[in-house]
Formats: structure tokens, C-alpha cells, sequence
């Protein structure tokens, strides 16, 4: 989930969707859900030694995941008080919680980690929510706790090249109104633009890959308008606010046409 966040025009991105999302129980909260999250695993190559860091966890999905297929501990932070309880009852009903340590964050807070913690770190709908200098901070960040030799793997969201900063705005503006978080960066940050910014904080592309040909061709808004019917924990409330996005969803269905989903490597320089 994200990690960092400011505001923009003036509406403040209070993630709201997301705080549904976790009060529901939903995982594979992110951009082609679990096809995604099972292909960021191979491509991490995660081996016994590794130490691995997930930066928001969302409601632990991938996190148990990758301790049930690996068996190894897994680290995560995550900004949101609600994915963090809804994440520990995961682990908890499944005897995991010696497995997994998750530490809440302030937004815009550093890890509280020493440099060179980790080998690995991941995100999955993180980054690319991110205005530019929230981008910057996070992959600051990232260089400072990977090792020499580490591997970070995004799953994320971006603009499609030559977007309109006009559109950019107002499907934003009017996502924050709805949902309370942008479908990608305020800041209009497509492919090209994150690996700048990554090059800049110090780290380089390895791979691209996109997931809109890998993972099958739902938009992001019909994945989010899927999630939010995908719950595990039945209430009156979370049934009426799922119908409520619902509505607010389909509103949004021609957002999909202007965002592309990518599954990038970055390593250290």
C-alpha cells in the first residue's frame, strides 16, 4: 500500500478505499492481483538466506505467501493502522507470526533499519502513487537498506507516455474525491519518468515487464471494482461501502485506458 503521501489540489489523500479494502479483508489489493504477486515472487529468486523486506504490506497477502512457499521470515512496513490488524489476524489464524515482523510507519518517515538491512525488498501498488517527491524519498530509502549486490521488484501503476497533463489532473482530483488516493502519480510519472528518478537516487533498471500482456487485460479500476466484491469479512457497513465504490467505480472505468501496469526490477549502481 502507499507509504508516503502529500496532497494535491488541496485534497488530501486519505485512503479511504483502501481502509474499506482492509476493513473487508480483501488481498491482492494491487494492479493484476495475485498473477502479479506470483510472477514479483519468481522473479525475486528468493533463496533461505535471503532477508527480505516488503515495503507496505497491504493486508499480508503476499507477505504469507511468501513465508508458506519458503518457509523464511519476512519484514514489512505499512502506513495504514487498518491493513496492519486486518495483516496480524491473517498470521495469527495461521500460526505465522513468528514468521513475519511488521512495523507501522509514518508517512514519510524513514525505515527504522540500519543501511545495507536487506538483499531484497518488494512493493506492489506503492510507488507508483507516489507525487515525485515521494518517489524520490522512497527510492532514496530503498538504495540506503539494499545490500551492494540487492534486488528491488515493483509491481505498479503508471501513466501511459504522452497523457495530457489536463487529464492527469482531473482523473486524479476526482479519484482522490472518490476514493481518497490517485489510479497513478499526481506528478503524471510514466515508465520513462520512474527510471529517471530511480537512476537519480542511485538505482538501475534491470527488467520491464508489462503486465497489461502477461496478466491478462482487466483495467485497473475493473480489478479494484473485483477486490472490493472479493471479501472475507461480511458486515452491513463494509456491504453498504462496497456498494457505494461500486458505483463510484464504474464512474472511473475509462481511467484504465490511460494507465499500464509494469512489473520492474531495479538494482544498485
Amino acid at each position: 500500500m502507499l507509504w508516503y503521501f502529500k496532497t494535491c489540489k488541496k485534497l488530501t489523500m486519505d485512503l479511504k478505499y483502501l481502509k474499506h479494502l482492509a476493513r473487508s479483508g480483501s488481498t491482492f489489493i494491487h494492479p493484476k492481483g495475485f498473477e502479479a504477486t506470483d510472477l514479483l515472487i519468481s522473479k525475486l529468486d528468493i533463496k533461505p538466506s535471503d532477508n527480505i523486506l516488503e515495503i507496505g504490506c497491504g493486508t499480508g497477502g503476499t507477505l504469507i505467501e511468501i513465508i508458506n512457499r519458503f518457509g523464511i521470515k519476512v519484514t514489512a512496513v505499512e502506513i495504514l493502522d487498518e491493513m496492519i490488524k486486518a495483516a496480524e489476524e491473517k498470521l495469527k489464524s495461521l500460526k505465522l507470526t513468528d514468521r513475519a515482523e511488521i512495523i507501522s510507519i509514518k508517512p514519510g518517515e524513514k525505515c527504522p533499519f540500519e543501511n545495507n538491512s536487506f538483499n531484497k525488498i518488494y512493493a506492489e501498488s506503492v510507488l507508483g502513487f507516489q507525487d515525485k517527491a515521494g518517489m524520490e524519498f522512497i527510492f532514496s530509502e530503498v538504495k540506503r537498506l539494499l545490500k551492494p549486490n540487492g534486488l528491488l521488484i515493483i509491481n505498479d501503476a503508471l501513466w501511459k507516455q504522452g497523457v495530457p497533463e489536463n487529464i492527469v489532473n482531473k482523473i486524479t482530483e476526482q479519484a482522490y474525491k472518490d476514493f481518497g488516493l490517485a489510479h497513478a502519480s499526481p506528478s503524471n510519472i510514466d515508465l520513462d519518468g520512474m527510471i529517471s528518478i530511480a537512476g537519480i537516487c542511485g538505482l538501475r533498471k534491470t527488467e520491464i515487464v508489462n503486465l497489461d500482456l502477461v496478466a491478462g487485460n482487466g483495467t485497473l479500476s475493473e480489478f479494484k471494482n473485483k477486490s472490493a466484491q472479493s471479501e472475507n469479512k461480511f458486515s452491513i457497513i463494509n456491504f453498504i461501502n462496497s456498494l457505494k465504490f461500486k458505483f463510484k467505480l464504474k464512474k472511473h472505468s475509462g481511467s484504465g485506458n490511460y494507465v499500464t501496469s509494469y512489473l520492474i526490477s531495479f538494482a544498485p549502481f
